[in-house]
C-alpha cells in the first residue's frame, strides 16, 4: 500500500510542478496541468513524504504576505484558526525577510496567497490551487474568498488520523461562472479584473462579480472595472461608460457614497434580457437618503454659517467648451448641515444667465455652468426654508471662475501716448523739491498698526505727521512717518489707502521705516467733522467726476502726490536729505529695500507709483481696484472713458520692473474689483509675481472657510 501512494504521488507531481513552482498552463475551457518537470522537482517529488504529522506542524509557519490586504490576513488566519482547532500548533507569520538575508529555498511553511516565497497563478476568482514544494505547503487563489474555501479544503480534505495527508497534492479546483460569456459594450465581463479602492462598494462588486463571471485579480488583455468618483456628477447622477480599456462605473465624488452606482451595475445585470449589456452614459437615479443623519441649519447654534464651495478644476483653468462644476455644502461651523432647498442664479461676462433649485436634504448642491465665453463666471447660492426665503444668519455666498484666464488682457487699447503722458506728470513732479512743509511729532498716537510680525505697541518707534510740498496743481501730500529709534539699516514700506476721506493710522514695523501715505491734500490729525464736510462737499464721488479729460481725472494729482512722497522718504530716510525748517536733514539709515503696501485703490496708486519710481524692490498689494476699467462690469469703479485709460492698472502693471517681487491678494467673489481684471493684470505683471486667489471672498469679506489657489510666475 505504501509503493502504491508513492506511485500516485509521483504521477500527480508530474503533472503539475512548474519550474517556478505551481504555475499552471491556462486554456480558455479551463486548466491543463504540465507534465514538464526540472531534475530539482523529480528529485523533491521522490523525497515528498505521504504525509505530516500533526504535531510536525508545530515546527511550521503560516505566511502571508508583510503588504497583504485585509482579506487575504483573513483567509491565512482562518486556516490558522482551522488548523489549531484540529491540534495543530503552527505559528502565524509574514513574508517579511531582513535585508541582506536570502529567503531559503526550503522551509516548513505553508504559504497564503501572494508572497516572496513563490509566484501566484493568475487564478480566476473562484479557483484554487495547493501543493507541496521545497518543505513548504503552497496555497494560492483567484481571491481571498478563494484562499479561504483552500483552507477549508486543506483541513477538512488532508487531515485525518493525526495526520496532514500530503499524498492529496497537488490538488486544483475550477469554480463553475454562471455569468461566464456576459459582454459589457461588447468585451466580455470576465476579461475586467476589478481595481480595489478603500471602499466597501469597491468590495461588494469584486465578490459579486468575481463569484458569478470569474475575473481574474490581472486581467490578461489589459482591461479593467474600478469604481470612479466623479467631481463633475450631480448627486444623484451615474454614468457608466467604457474608456478605453477602463470601464468605469461612477458616482459623484460629492455623495460619499460610491455604492450607488454598483447596486445600479448590478440592478442592470440583474435584469438584463441576455448577454450583451451596455448603458446610456449620464443617466440620474432617485435621490439617496444622506448616508449620516444631518441637522438641519435652523436647529443648530454655530459661530459661522456659510455655503462653501469647491471647483471640479483650478477656478483660472477652464476654457471655453468645459462645463464648470461648483461643488456646494452648507456649514455651520465645521459641520455639514441640511435646509429644505437651495436656490442659485449665475451671470457670465457673455451675457449667459442661469438659475435653478434643488433638494438641500443632503446639504449639498452641484451646479454646472457650461463656459461659454472668455472671462467671469458668477454664481450666487442661496440656502432656503420651504416657503423660498432665505434662511437668516447664512453668510453671503458667492463663487466664480475665469473662462480662458491665460488669454485675457485689457478690453480696450492703451493709449498710444500712455509714457509720454506719464513722462510729463514725472517731470513737474521732479520740478519740486520733496522738501517738508511740516513734521509735527505724534506723542500719543492713536489707532497704530502693526506689520511685518510686529505688535502696535508704540515703544520703540517715533511718530511724525508729515506735510511734503509738491507741485502747486496737487496741493501738499501728506502722511504718517513711523521711525524705529535706535535704526542703522532698514528698509522703507510706503502704504496706501483704500477709497476713502478721513483721518489715517500710523503703521510701525521692527525692521521698517513706515510712511502712510494719505491720497488727498489736506490736513491730518483733524475731528470727523472736518473729513466729513470734505467728503461731502469737495471730495464727493472723487475720481467718478469730470473723467473725460485726462488732465482732469482726480487720479493724476493723487498719483503725482504719491511719487513725491516716495522721493521724500528715499531722501529723507537715505543720504540725500530735504530741506525741514530750511536745514537738510537725512537720517541715513536706508539699505536700499523699498517696499509699497496697499489694498484697493491703495493697490491702484502702489502699482502706478512702481510703474514710475525703479527703485521699489518689493510690494504686496491686495484686492487691486481700477484693473481693465473697460472690460468686466464693477459694482464700484468709475465709468470708462477714453481718459481713464491713462490710469488702468494693467496698463501701470505691465510697466513694473521685472526685479520686483510682487505679492498679491484677490478674491474670486470680488465684483468691485472683477477677477478678470486682476487677472489681466496677473498677465501683465512681468515681476516675480505670486497671486493667491480665494474663492468667495468679496472685497469687504473672507469668509471662515475657502479654498485658495496659488499662482506665480
Amino acid at each position: 500500500m505504501r509503493i502504491y501512494y508513492r506511485i500516485l504521488s509521483l504521477m500527480l507531481c508530474a503533472l503539475t510542478l512548474l519550474s517556478t513552482g505551481c504555475r499552471w498552463l491556462e486554456r480558455a475551457n479551463g486548466v491543463k496541468q504540465t507534465t514538464e518537470q526540472t531534475a530539482e522537482q523529480t528529485a523533491e517529488a521522490e523525497t515528498a513524504p505521504q504525509y505530516l504529522e500533526l504535531s510536525e506542524l508545530d515546527e511550521y509557519r503560516i505566511i502571508r504576505g508583510e503588504e497583504a490586504d485585509e482579506a487575504t490576513i483573513a483567509a491565512a488566519a482562518h486556516l490558522h484558526s482551522l488548523l489549531t482547532k484540529l491540534g495543530a500548533k503552527v505559528k502565524f507569520d509574514t513574508d517579511y525577510v531582513k535585508k541582506g538575508e536570502e529567503i531559503p529555498k526550503s522551509a516548513k511553511e505553508i504559504v497564503v496567497g501572494e508572497t516572496n516565497r513563490s509566484e501566484t497563478q493568475n487564478l480566476r476568482y473562484s479557483d484554487f490551487s495547493v501543493c507541496y514544494q521545497n518543505g513548504r505547503i503552497l496555497i494560492d487563489g483567484g481571491s481571498a474568498d478563494a484562499l479561504k474555501a483552500a483552507a477549508e479544503w486543506l483541513s477538512g480534505t488532508c487531515i485525518s488520523d493525526g495526520k496532514l495527508w500530503l499524498n492529496q497534492l497537488p490538488h486544483t479546483y475550477q469554480g463553475e461562472y454562471s455569468l461566464e460569456d456576459l459582454k459589457v459594450f461588447g468585451v466580455a465581463l470576465k476579461e475586467f479584473s476589478v481595481e480595489l479602492g478603500e471602499g466597501d462598494a469597491d468590495d461588494q462588486l469584486l465578490r459579486w462579480i468575481g463569484s458569478r463571471v470569474g475575473v481574474r485579480r490581472q486581467s490578461e488583455n489589459g482591461y479593467v472595472l474600478k469604481v470612479v468618483a466623479d467631481k463633475t456628477l450631480d448627486l444623484n447622477e451615474i454614468n457608466v461608460e467604457l474608456v478605453g480599456k477602463e470601464l468605469r462605473l461612477c458616482a459623484s465624488a460629492h455623495l460619499g457614497d460610491p455604492g450607488v452606482v454598483v447596486d445600479y451595475f448590478l440592478d442592470a445585470i440583474k435584469t438584463r434580457s441576455g448577454n450583451e449589456l451596455s448603458f446610456p452614459g449620464k443617466d440620474r437615479i432617485e435621490m439617496p437618503e444622506p448616508t449620516v443623519e444631518l441637522k438641519d441649519i435652523r436647529d443648530v447654534t454655530a459661530n459661522v454659517k456659510l455655503i462653501f464651495a469647491e471647483t471640479d478644476q483650478d477656478p483660472l483653468a477652464y476654457v471655453i467648451g468645459d462645463d464648470v462644476v461648483f461643488a456646494c455644502t452648507l456649514y455651520a461651523d465645521s459641520e455639514v448641515v441640511s435646509c429644505p432647498q437651495f436656490t442659485w442664479n449665475a451671470i457670465t461676462d457673455d451675457g449667459q444667465v442661469y438659475m435653478g433649485e434643488s433638494d438641500g436634504s443632503h446639504g449639498k448642491i452641484i451646479i454646472k455652468i457650461p463656459a461659454t465665453g472668455t472671462g467671469n463666471i458668477r454664481l450666487k447660492v442661496y440656502a432656503k426654508d420651504e416657503y423660498g426665503a432665505n434662511i437668516p444668519d447664512v453668510k453671503q455666498s458667492e463663487f466664480s471662475v475665469v473662462v480662458n484666464a491665460n488669454s485675457i488682457t485689457a478690453k480696450k487699447e492703451e493709449p498710444a501716448d500712455f509714457d509720454a503722458f506719464w513722462a510729463e506728470q514725472i517731470a513737474k513732479v521732479n520740478a519740486v523739491s520733496p522738501d517738508v512743509i511740516s513734521m509735527e511729532k505724534v506723542t500719543s498716537p492713536t489707532g497704530v498698526q502693526g506689520m511685518d510680525g510686529a505688535s502696535s505697541s508704540t515703544s520703540g518707534h517715533d511718530f511724525y505727521r508729515v506735510k511734503v510740498q509738491t507741485p502747486s496743481e496737487c496741493g501738499y501730500a501728506v502722511g504718517y512717518l513711523t521711525v524705529p529709534k535706535n535704526a542703522t539699516s532698514v528698509g522703507i514700506t510706503v502704504v496706501f489707502n483704500g477709497y476713502g476721506v478721513g483721518d489715517l493710522s500710523p503703521y510701525i514695523s521692527s525692521s521698517r521705516i513706515v510712511l502712510n501715505v494719505c491720497a488727498h491734500s489736506y490736513e491730518l490729525g483733524q475731528d470727523s467733522s472736518y473729513y466729513s464736510a470734505l467728503s461731502n462737499g469737495s471730495l464727493a464721488n472723487y475720481g467718478f467726476t469730470n473723467t473725460a479729460n485726462r488732465d482732469t481725472v482726480y487720479f493724476r494729482t493723487m498719483i503725482m502726490r504719491d511719487l513725491q512722497m516716495v522721493r521724500f522718504i528715499k531722501a529723507y530716510a537715505g543720504t540725500e536729505g530735504v530741506l525741514i525748517d530750511g536745514v537738510k536733514s537725512s537720517l541715513n539709515v536706508w539699505n536700499g529695500k523699498l517696499n509699497l503696501y496697499g489694498g484697493s485703490q491703495g493697490a491702484f496708486q502702489g502699482i502706478a507709483v512702481a510703474a514710475l519710481d525703479h527703485d521699489v524692490t518689493d510690494a504686496y498689494w491686495y484686492i487691486p481696484w481700477m484693473c481693465d476699467i473697460g472690460g468686466s462690469r464693477s459694482e464700484f469703479r468709475p465709468t470708462y472713458t477714453a481718459a481713464l485709460g491713462y490710469y488702468d492698472t494693467v496698463f501701470f502693471g505691465k510697466r513694473v520692473s521685472s526685479d520686483v517681487n510682487v505679492t498679491l491678494t484677490a478674491g474670486l467673489a470680488d465684483y468691485i474689483c472683477p477677477p478678470s481684471g486682476v487677472v489681466a493684470l496677473y498677465n501683465a505683471l512681468n515681476a516675480n509675481v505670486v497671486m493667491y486667489f480665494k474663492q468667495s471672498m468679496t472685497h469687504s469679506y473672507t469668509p471662515a472657510k475657502t479654498s485658495t489657489t496659488i499662482y506665480q510666475k
